[in-house]
């Protein structure tokens, strides 16, 4: 197994347990559902395109700093329904987030970008994420990348003052 693939392969464990968890709660405080961060995902690609309704966890890349610790997640947002391209790239997107350490909800959406190959096309954090910069790396079936580098810095993070320079 690569690490890609067991480092998903923990994030579905963890996030199944967390709704086992959070189904256990929801039991003993009544009707109320708690969001998990899947469907918080969901909604921020119904941001982009109302019709995406599934949501695919691609990587998630541990990122710290001095103040703030979590992961850096890709997901792939996709109309569950449609079977081939249909003719509008946005019907499948990608989304690059900060979400916190417990998984729980995201901090920030760094980027969420339409297809640009129809399902034959994934990304995955290239190399080490911190909260200043992450670089995505983006893949498709024959193997040609494309990278791209988000400078954090320059993005106001919720609930997080950088430290001055």
């Amino acid at each position: 197994m690569t690490k890609r693939t067991l480092r998903v392969l923990a994030f579905a464990i963890l996030l199944g347990l967390a709704s086992v968890v959070l189904a256990g709660k929801e039991e003993n405080t009544g009707p109320a559902k708690k969001s998990t961060i899947i469907d918080m995902l969901v909604n921020e690609f119904k941001t982009k395109n109302e019709k995406i309704n599934a949501v695919h966890l691609q990587d998630i890349r541990w990122a710290s700093s001095s103040k703030v610790t979590g992961y850096i997640l890709i997901a792939r947002g996709y109309r569950e329904e449609q079977k081939g391209f249909e003719g509008n790239w946005d019907d499948e997107l990608f989304g690059f987030f900060a979400v916190d350490q417990r998984l729980s909800r995201i901090l920030k959406t760094i980027d969420i970008v339409p297809t640009p190959r129809w399902n034959d096309y994934w990304y995955k954090v290239e190399g080490q994420a911190t909260w200043d910069e992450v670089t995505i790396e983006g893949v498709d079936g024959y193997g040609s990348t494309k990278t791209k580098k988000y400078d954090l810095k320059t993005v106001p993070w919720p609930g997080f003052i950088a430290p001055n320079k």
